[in-house]
């Protein structure tokens, strides 16, 4: 028959062979929560970036219903945020944001066009430079509602 320091000494071997094993689970547990962190603060950090364009998009949009009126300064300034965009989404965001700079660029000239003739520049037709003004106005306020659904695939937090 064993005696009793036997058997604790058998124990003691099996729970040393086993507390390995429990470890490595464990740190095996911690890696796989640290990698799924790890992805969702990727996607977080994607999804940011997405939605500083956006935010850019509609405050250029924004400008143009407020004050009927676009600087080159706002213009410029307005592409310099959008240089990121070219990576964070498709090709699709990338032509409505060149259409929104274009549309853009002809509401300020023709705006700079309608301040040449109240200052008494000849050779302009008036009446097409306000069109055209007005024309450039509604097609960017037209852009406010429009811009969510354009963006939407990008900032579905369920397909990131």
């Amino acid at each position: 028959m064993c005696n009793f320091s036997s058997w604790m000494a058998v124990i003691f071997w099996y729970l040393q062979g086993g507390l390995t094993i429990v470890i490595a689970v464990l740190a095996l547990y911690i890696a796989y929560q640290q990698w799924r962190t790890n992805a969702l603060k990727s996607k977080l950090d994607l999804f940011c970036r997405r939605c500083q364009v956006l935010d850019e998009v509609r405050k250029l949009l924004s400008l143009a219903y407020g004050k009927g009126d676009l600087t080159t300064d706002e213009l410029r300034e307005f592409m310099s945020q959008m240089l990121p965009a070219e990576f964070l989404f498709g090709p699709e965001i990338k032509e409505y944001i060149g259409d929104i700079y274009s549309h853009g660029l002809s509401l300020s000239t023709a705006n700079e066009q309608r301040r040449g003739i109240f200052e008494g520049a000849s050779g302009m037709n008036r009446e097409e430079v306000v069109n055209k003004t007005q024309a450039e106005i509604k097609w960017l306020i037209k852009q406010l509602p429009i811009t969510a659904d354009k963006f939407r695939n990008y900032l579905d937090v369920s397909k990131l």
